[in-house]
């Protein structure tokens, strides 16, 4: 009853500190805000518009979130420093405040992409690389009413997560810009043209040199990580890097060196391309020779003296998103992932462990907050290493709740969620900018499942039963719409409508099966049925052979099961066909609690009888 009351206690005050920090957001965004720049017809002509029949509210929200964008986040330099670009966008987007910080703008570039015709993605870049040192350093934020680094580069917390050439290259698979990686940046402070991709070894090399201890490992503190008030290696690390070996900056530096060599390999140089490799190489032996905790099954931070921190922290998961972790390690993350004790709350992903000591329940900001831009991270990584179905489960109960909070308080977009009830965190702003990735690029990426690569193809998870696809793509100068059309059961082969000005190759990946085709400019229908790859066992064909009693469980969140009230029994099966459990009804009972194991596990298909 006590823990009862502490928890309502919190929920009341937050909803009543909410209304005054509203008041005072909107003042300020009055002050500091530029005017309108974009019409809703305007970002409708050039962004995805996505169609999903089983979540039209989540479409709704998407829309929503553009409109939050377009209205707030596109500011004028005649009331900012006259260094920075004409426009650009600002990680807060209410205005009220006068930095724009680095990492928040690389992370705004994975759900910005998809309007890179209208908005001025690069540009919000480039205001980092017009102000780099000569020495390569990039300060962690900038001061938007001078236009000048708010940081000096012997500062501790100077630097932020090194994350510019994975934007770079995440934005390039959408806008397939290649002359992008070769454009030469004109510098405000070294005063020289220098192309893209060498600001960015530049920027590589400062970390390097500046931030490794001399045994070879990385560090960080709170406030340069972005995780500001994580209770990492023990100790209040907000200005500290505790002497330790930081193991997201050290995976982040390795996501870097990897990113580069894709860039340089595009570019067609060869010799910075296999440079990289190399050093993309030594850093994942280094993560796993060291910060692999082989008993835990995970990655730690390392102490003063090199010992294990065996705190449970999101920045042990930036490996699986640095393509590190083998997948072996990734079975062990995603069992963390699912762990109803550790990450897998009612809002999931928390940036701390459930299980620690200072975990806070309304979140606390990094003390157990729920972060868009922590939770886009933790499913890169899992797209990365073929488990779609799991980043697919993290996106819908994280859309779930942001949708929740959306209906409740006005806003798709706060800052940071409470990990253990629908509300937005006990410290938060609303319509802050990295947070439209929930919105916009989980919907698209992982609920409808387009993934774009640098190859002129797209592929599609095909996971949903309703109608669902994405009409209005640009993808470079092509504008792709394709649909899925409405499936009766799991197993039925997929119908796909496509039309396109221009050609491209689509690859459909449905129940462990895959099928590609070429399609030619124009409109065109793709009955994937007879070019699905054979050799692999179909999920569940021939287990259940009838599916008109199959219900598809697709939330974490689930706790229980509703069942017709003349059934006699159910059966259990994950989506990939390996039966869990068959369980006796008591007649007439219409409501079945799930068991653990459906929990801790991936999608699953329930037959009832």
């Amino acid at each position: 009853m006590e823990k009862l009351m502490t928890v309502e206690m919190k929920k009341l005050i937050i909803k009543k500190t909410r209304c005054i920090l509203l008041f005072v957001l909107l003042l300020g965004a009055a002050v500091f805000s530029g005017e309108r720049v974009f019409t809703d017809e305007e970002v409708e002509a050039n962004v995805p518009h996505p169609v999903s029949g089983s979540h039209p509210e989540w479409v709704e929200m998407y829309w929503e979130a553009w409109r939050k964008v377009s209205s707030s986040s596109i500011l004028h330099t005649a009331s900012r420093g006259a260094l920075l670009s004409p426009l650009y966008f600002d990680e807060n987007l209410w205005g009220g405040r006068n930095w724009i910080f680095q990492w928040d703008t690389c992370l705004m570039m994975m759900f910005g992409r998809y309007g890179f015709k209208l908005f001025p993605t690069l540009e919000s870049l480039d205001n980092f690389y017009r102000l780099q040192a000569t020495n390569g350093y990039i300060s962690r934020k900038v001061e938007e009413s001078t236009g000048q680094p708010a940081n000096v580069d012997t500062n501790v917390s100077s630097a932020n997560p090194p994350l510019f050439a994975w934007a770079e290259w995440e934005h390039y698979l959408v806008s397939h810009n290649v002359q992008r990686f070769s454009v030469e940046i004109r510098g405000f402070i070294d005063g020289e043209k220098v192309p893209l991709l060498q600001r960015i070894v530049n920027h590589y090399d400062w970390l390097k040199e500046s931030r490794r201890h001399e045994d070879g490992f990385y560090w960080s503190t709170g406030y340069a990580s972005g995780m500001d008030n994580t209770p990492r290696l023990g100790v209040e690390t907000g200005h500290s890097h505790a002497g330790g070996a930081w193991v997201d900056l050290t995976a982040q530096q390795a996501l870097n060196a990897l990113m580069i060599s894709k860039i340089a390999e595009k570019t067609g140089n060869d010799s910075l391309h296999d440079a990289f490799v190399g050093e993309y190489q030594a850093l994942k032996q280094v993560v796993n020779d060291a910060m692999w905790h082989t008993q835990d099954a995970f990655y730690y931070d390392l102490d003063s003296s090199r010992k294990f921190s065996r705190i449970k922290t999101t920045a042990s998961f930036w490996p699986l998103c640095a393509s590190i972790a083998d997948s072996a390690q990734c079975v062990s993350l995603i069992k963390h992932l699912l762990d109803t004790n550790e990450f897998m709350t009612p809002h999931t992903v928390p940036t701390l462990s459930k299980d620690h000591p200072l975990f806070e329940e309304a979140g606390e900001y990094w003390r157990g907050g729920v972060w868009s831009p922590t939770n886009y991270m933790v499913m890169k990584g899992l797209q990365k290493n073929d488990r779609h179905d799991i980043a697919r489960l993290i996106a819908a109960n994280h859309l779930e709740n942001v949708y929740k909070v959306w209906k409740e308080t006005g806003d798709p977009m706060w800052e940071t969620y409470a990990p253990l009830y629908g509300m937005e965190g006990s410290i938060s702003t609303p319509t802050y900018g990295w947070s439209a990735l929930g919105p916009i690029a989980c919907l698209i990426e992982y609920i409808i499942g387009i993934e774009p690569t640098d190859s002129n193809t797209l592929i599609w998870h095909i996971e949903e039963l309703g109608e669902h696809g994405v009409d209005h793509y640009h993808f470079g100068t092509n504008v792709i719409d394709v649909r899925c059309s409405p499936r009766a059961h799991p197993a039925e082969w997929p119908t796909i409508r496509v039309t396109c000005n221009e050609p491209f190759r689509l690859i459909v990946k449905c129940n462990s099966q895959t099928a590609m085709r070429n399609f030619p400019a124009g409109q065109s229908e793709w009955n994937t049925e007879n070019e699905m790859s054979r050799g692999i066992v179909h999920p569940i064909r021939g287990a259940v052979p009838d599916f008109s009693n199959c219900i598809r469980i697709t939330s974490l969140n689930n706790a229980h099961i509703r069942i017709p009230a003349v059934c006699i029994r159910y059966v259990v099966y994950t989506i990939q066909g390996r039966k869990l459990c068959e369980m006796q009804i008591e007649p007439g009972k219409a409501e079945m609690p799930v068991i653990s194991a459906i929990s801790a596990l991936e999608m699953l298909l329930i037959r009832y009888w």
